[in-house]
């Protein structure tokens, strides 16, 4: 009974330290439960934080887009000095543009600058008159030095300016007389360029005086002559370069109709007037 007794106190004994070592590791277990998913997603953000960093790919090159070719001006506007003179041009503007020719009219010396410098214009025409100046012959030279033309109507005025001329562009105003054609002492023709041969203009008429003043240069180009039938003098009166840059053309009065210029309006109506001047436009235009 004995040995059975110390049996039983044994197995109780081992019962006891087994339930404790069980209690032990409950408690181990469930206070490593409360702490685990704290450190479990601090430790998961570290590893996201250390995740590799993705290999870039290569991207294709971008497509250059093509540079827009800006539209090229069109270099064929006429740009007429009025001036301060009371000569008009609004047939002459009508004409041309009815050929396709744009023609710009100004007053103001400040606007006559602004247009000369414009890229689309081409041609000036710079008529004789009281308000012709050194500064504006100097404007001029370096528009036609950018590629542009001149077409000036002179006359005796010139003579003032004629040492800027020869300066600026090899051409000099001299004399003052005024070539009258009176019971046909100067020959008629040529007065205009040979290709307005065909045209009657009022310069064959027998009633017209020159304005006086005649050229001198040493430049080459076309040069036309008035012949005085009593003496045999003759008189540079027309002169065109050979590229067509500078053109001086006296200006011709005319007694019916009174005009100084054969395409103002008072005078563009008179027999082929008009169609002259288109056709000397379109010659200097190069149409």
């Amino acid at each position: 009974m004995k040995k059975l007794a110390v049996v039983l106190i044994v197995l109780l004994v081992l019962t006891l330290c087994s339930c404790c070592c069980l209690w032990t590791l409950s408690l181990t277990i469930g206070f490593q439960l409360a702490v685990t998913p704290a450190n479990s997603e601090q430790a998961w953000g570290q590893e996201e934080n250390q995740l590799p960093t993705p290999v870039a790919q290569s991207q294709p090159p971008e497509q250059l887009q093509p540079t827009a070719i800006p539209t090229p001006v069109v270099r064929d506007r006429v740009l007429i000095f009025q001036g301060t003179s009371q000569t008009e041009y609004s047939k002459l503007q009508a004409a041309a543009s009815g050929s396709g020719i744009e023609i710009t009219a100004v007053t103001d010396r400040a606007d006559f600058i602004t247009e000369l410098y414009q890229p689309d214009t081409a041609l000036v025409i710079y008529p004789a008159d009281s308000w012709n100046s050194a500064e504006d012959l100097q404007s001029i030279k370096r528009f036609i030095d950018g590629g542009g033309r001149a077409l000036f109507l002179y006359n005796q005025r010139w003579g003032t300016l004629s040492e800027t001329l020869q300066e600026l562009y090899g051409v000099s105003i001299i004399g003052t007389e005024e070539l009258v054609n009176t019971n046909g002492v100067y020959e008629l023709h040529p007065v205009l360029p040979s290709f307005l041969s065909e045209f009657n203009t009022f310069t064959k008429g027998s009633s017209w005086i020159l304005g006086g003043g005649y050229l001198e240069t040493e430049l080459e180009g076309e040069k036309l002559y008035l012949l005085n039938r009593l003496n045999g003098e003759d008189r540079l009166v027309y002169f065109q370069t050979t590229d067509r840059s500078l053109t001086f053309i006296q200006a011709i009065r005319a007694y019916e109709p009174r005009s100084d210029i054969f395409f103002d309006d008072a005078a563009i109506g008179y027999g082929d007037n008009q169609a002259a001047i288109i056709r000397l436009l379109e010659h200097l235009l190069e149409r």
